[in-house]
């Protein structure tokens, strides 16, 4: 795997690093969530929590739109929108536990939430791992020049 386009801004690094913490946080929480309550009382935390995750999925869609980054996969000739599709997936999760917690009674939503946590959870921490490679790939990509090296390279493009 190996990252075509690398990020440098420093502003949308820092929102997709935040949005993707509060989407971790949230689906550590539902998970803890659905085991501390009652079923009844865990689901309905848990369609709260998951409507505040919609917002914070669609910002995190929006930063991918302005500043696309993709995933090459050289084996299958494959790019992947990787920001996109971590944000559209936690979407569609964060909905879909919307609508399962007034579906169905206490102990199935009580599972359902529980997987729904745990998906959002490994999504939200493929995104952290996802930001971590790209701000390496940058911090590594900076060349360290010795000050004798500098100077030559400075006197060189002076001199023609």
């Amino acid at each position: 795997m190996k990252l075509v386009n690398p990020l440098v801004n420093v502003q949308a690094l820092r929102m997709r690093w935040s949005l993707t913490m509060a989407l971790a946080i949230g689906g550590a929480f539902l998970v803890v969530d659905s085991f501390a309550w009652s079923p009844g009382l865990a689901s309905d935390i848990g369609f709260a929590v998951t409507v505040g995750m919609l917002p914070v999925g669609l910002a995190l869609l929006m930063g991918a739109r302005r500043s696309p980054q993709y995933l090459s996969l050289p084996a299958r000739d494959l790019r992947v929108a990787a920001w996109q599709a971590i944000s559209v997936t936690a979407i569609t999760i964060a909905g879909w536990n919307v609508v399962q917690s007034r579906i169905w009674d206490g102990g199935t939503a009580r599972w359902l939430t529980f997987v729904d946590g745990l998906a959002v959870f490994a999504v939200a921490l493929a995104g952290l791992i996802l930001h971590e490679l790209s701000t390496e790939r940058v911090v590594h990509s900076l060349e360290v020049v010795e000050r004798e090296e500098r100077d030559e390279r400075i006197s060189a493009t002076t001199a023609s």
